[in-house]
């Protein structure tokens, strides 16, 4: 009994000194402490190579939801919805979209990706097909074969780049609504 309670104390005195002797650090704090940090490219962009060899950096965002769009006085539609960061789900911006009809099935569209740290507009004709499973649905996308940013402001200042999009649009409602669900990925040049 004597052996079994010295065992127990000198075990119990081994777990006290363990903590005392532990550095205080918050587990949570230090990578909370970063991240608040850290700039939206920083934080959302990840590094990739083209098939060419060129290095590039690529944020994939979501626009998801309900908009009244609004008609300005030279026949455009401005759309604007949250932006998600496809990684984290989080919002993390603004997606606006100026659209334009510009022939049967395409529209000229400047969308500005406004972040909390910087600004990216992209302007480029966007191709748009009726959804044969959904009557009033379109299908949109794109893949320009050359750099659509025409303006990168704070953080992106500077950069330069194109920007790919998949989505449907259910146009059931519009002119008083429409719902978007579109990805984007914004491919910046090195």
């Amino acid at each position: 009994m004597v052996h079994t309670t010295r065992m127990v104390a000198l075990a119990a005195a081994a777990v006290v000194a363990g903590v005392l002797l532990s550095p205080i650090v918050s587990g949570d704090s230090e990578p909370a402490a970063r991240a608040a940090t850290l700039t939206s490219l920083e934080r959302y962009a990840v590094q990739a190579t083209a098939a060419d060899g060129s290095a590039y950096e690529y944020i994939p965002v979501n626009s998801r939801g309900h908009t009244k769009p609004e008609n300005t006085k030279d026949n455009r539609t401005i759309l604007t919805f949250p932006m998600y960061s496809l990684a984290t789900g989080d919002v993390i911006g603004t997606i606006i979209d100026d659209v334009q009809p510009n022939g049967p099935g395409m529209f000229d569209v400047v969308t500005t990706y406004d972040f909390r740290d910087g600004k990216l507009v992209n302007h480029m004709t966007v191709s748009a097909a009726p959804d044969p499973q959904k009557n009033g649905w379109i299908i949109v996308g794109k893949r320009p074969d050359a750099n659509s940013i025409v303006e990168a402001t704070g953080v992106y200042a500077g950069r330069t780049g194109r920007v790919d999009i998949s989505g449907t649009n259910d146009l059931t409602k519009f002119p008083n609504d429409l719902y978007q669900d579109d990805f984007w990925v914004i491919k910046l040049n090195k």
